[in-house]
């Protein structure tokens, strides 16, 4: 096994379903192929899953009423509803980009999906490519849901994004713009730059709103020990 689908569980049933198919003739994207001064994009919206989570947790259901249980606060809009919907959507039947991953063949350097959280997931890429990565909080394209879910359970917007994990957007480095490419193949689908790549390999930094610069850290990891 090269890697993925490993994990730890105290017990029970666990199943596992493995796709195998072929690479295009140019050869998969992998995580290792990034360089300095790369542009880093991400695809669609972030933290919606993690806050799909969330509503389940408070009783929320797809298409039904706000749950009978939870005191609905005055600031929670028809859009705000709108919304949760959505993200529990996003965390019950994310949808697979296998679309834009095709398009980006010959446009992206370095790809991997965002199942851990982008925290996770960039930490893989400036491993694999021995580069770092910066990434600007304020670029940061956030699911409706997870401003909502974030403010119904006393949460910052930002950790879902950074942290949630099940996203299953695409994170991917590229040297130039890869929106002509994705857009003639998923039209609609939205792309953002979100940081660069760079020379130094301690690791992905944050860029918060204010300046400051903090390590990127943190996200789902399968074999880490339970409290």
């Amino acid at each position: 096994m090269v890697g993925g689908d490993t994990c730890a569980s105290r017990g029970g049933l666990v199943l596992s379903v493995t796709l195998i198919g072929l690479p295009p003739a140019t050869g998969p994207i992998l995580r290792s192929g990034a360089k300095p001064g790369d542009g880093v994009w991400v695809t669609g919206a972030l933290g919606g899953a993690a806050a799909g989570l969330l509503a389940l947790e408070r009783g929320f259901r797809p298409g039904r009423p706000w749950p009978a249980a939870l005191v609905r606060p005055e600031w929670v809009s028809a859009a705000d509803e709108t919304a949760i919907q959505a993200a529990l959507a996003a965390h019950l039947t994310p949808v697979p980009r296998v679309a834009a991953g095709q398009a980006l063949v010959g446009a992206a350097s370095a790809m991997i999906d965002v199942s851990d959280g982008i925290a996770s997931d960039a930490g893989h890429v400036c491993r694999e490519s021995g580069v770092g990565l910066r990434i600007h909080a304020r670029h940061l394209p956030t699911h409706p849901g997870a401003a909502v879910l974030a403010r119904l359970a006393g949460r910052y917007a930002l950790d879902l994004v950074l942290r949630g994990g099940e996203d299953y957007e695409l994170l991917f480095t590229a040297a130039g713009d890869p929106g002509p490419a994705l857009r003639a193949s998923v039209p609609g689908l939205a792309v953002t730059r979100v940081g660069e790549t760079t020379a130094e390999t301690g690791g992905p930094v944050l860029l918060r709103e204010d300046g400051r610069a903090e390590p990127l850290a943190g996200g789902f990891d399968h074999l880490r020990t339970a409290p």
